[in-house]
C-alpha cells in the first residue's frame, strides 16, 4: 500500500446527501460534491435532466457558453426560484470563459444574462481560450470579475503543472479550481498533489472514462456486485474519497438518481486500492513521493467506514 492512497482514501468529506455536501474552494465559497454536466442544448431534454438533477437534490451546475446551452438552464433557474423551491443561495453556478480575454467582459455578461443571474460563483478560464495570448494576460482578467462580483471565484480548466505554477506567481487571487479529466484509467496523481499542496480543489469533467469502460471492467464489476451498487456509483464514490468534485453529464433519470446516492455508503481500502491499479497513465508511477507533511491539518486522516 502507498502512503499517497492511504492519505487520500481515509479523508472522507462529511455528508449524507448530494444536496449537503460540500468542498472548500476558498474564501468562504463551498462547492456541492457532485454537479450536474450540463453538455446538451436540446431543450426537452435538458430540461427535463435538469429538473431531476434539482428534485434528487443536485445544487451544483456546470455549463460553457461552448454548449449554447446557459439560455436553457437559465429558464429552469429562474423557475425554481420564482416558485421558492430553491433560493439563488441554494445553488452553485459554473459557466466558462470560451472566447479571447480581451473579450471577457461581453462573455461573462452575456452568460450571466443567458443565465438571469447577477453573478456566477465560480468562472473558468479554459486552456483553448488562452492559447495563442500570454496567460498572465489571462488570469489578470479573470481577478476583475471577481473584484466586479460577476463571480464569487475563478478557476482554470486543462492547465498544465508549468501554467498554474506561472499564475500563482502572480496572482492576487489564487485560482480556486482545476477542471480536468479524471477517471479510474487517467487518476492525474502527479498533478492532483500538486493541487492539493497549494489548495487548489480538483473538478473531474470526465469522472466515468471512456463510454462503456467502467462497465466491462471486471475491478469495478466486483466491487459494485459487492457493495450492491452499480459501476457509475463506485467510481463516482471512488472520486469523492479521493477530494475530487465530480460533473457526471447524463440525461437519464434514473441515473440521475442512482448518482446521488453515492453520499450513503462508503468504499474500503482493499476497493480504493484495486480501483487506483487501473490507473493507466504514466503519473501512476510516481504515487509514492508525497509525505504527511505535505498535507495542511484539514487534510489529516479522519476514519475510514464512517
Amino acid at each position: 500500500m502507498n502512503l499517497v492512497s492511504f492519505v487520500f482514501s481515509l479523508t472522507t468529506i462529511r455528508g449524507t446527501n448530494v444536496s449537503n455536501t460540500y468542498q472548500p474552494l476558498g474564501n468562504n465559497v463551498f462547492v456541492p460534491s457532485m454537479g450536474f454536466g450540463a453538455h446538451t442544448n436540446d431543450e426537452y431534454q435538458l430540461k427535463t435532466a435538469l429538473n431531476r438533477a434539482l428534485e434528487v437534490g443536485y445544487r451544483h451546475i456546470d455549463t460553457s457558453p461552448f454548449y449554447k446551452n446557459e439560455h436553457i438552464i437559465g429558464e429552469v433557474i429562474r423557475e425554481w426560484i420564482s416558485s421558492k423551491k430553491l433560493k439563488r443561495k441554494d445553488l452553485f453556478i459554473t459557466t466558462k470563459l470560451d472566447t479571447h480575454p480581451d473579450h471577457i467582459e461581453e462573455a461573462l455578461n452575456n452568460s450571466l444574462t443567458n443565465l438571469q443571474l447577477k453573478h456566477v460563483d465560480l468562472y473558468v478560464l479554459q486552456m483553448d481560450a488562452t492559447e495563442d495570448i500570454n496567460i498572465i494576460h489571462a488570469w489578470k482578467k479573470m481577478e476583475q470579475q471577481v473584484e466586479s462580483k460577476r463571480t464569487r471565484s475563478i478557476g482554470l480548466n486543462d492547465f498544465t503543472k508549468e501554467q498554474i505554477q506561472s499564475i500563482l506567481k502572480i496572482a492576487k487571487i489564487k485560482p480556486a479550481s482545476l477542471h480536468v479529466k479524471v477517471h479510474p484509467y487517467n487518476q492525474q496523481w502527479e498533478l492532483r498533489l500538486f493541487c492539493k499542496r497549494r489548495n487548489i480543489l480538483v473538478i473531474s469533467y470526465n469522472p466515468l472514462g471512456p463510454v462503456g469502460a467502467i462497465d466491462s471492467d471486471p475491478v469495478i464489476i466486483n466491487i459494485a456486485k459487492g457493495r450492491r451498487k452499480t459501476t457509475s456509483q463506485v467510481v463516482l464514490r471512488w472520486l469523492h474519497q479521493m477530494h475530487v468534485v465530480v460533473l457526471p453529464a447524463t440525461l437519464n433519470s434514473t441515473m440521475i438518481q442512482r448518482n446521488s446516492k453515492i453520499f450513503k455508503f462508503d468504499l474500503s481500502y482493499e476497493d480504493v486500492e484495486a480501483i487506483n491499479g487501473l490507473d493507466e497513465a504514466p503519473s501512476a508511477r510516481t504515487r509514492n513521493i508525497a509525505k504527511i507533511g505535505d498535507y495542511p491539518d484539514s487534510f489529516k486522516l479522519t476514519h475510514l467506514n464512517g
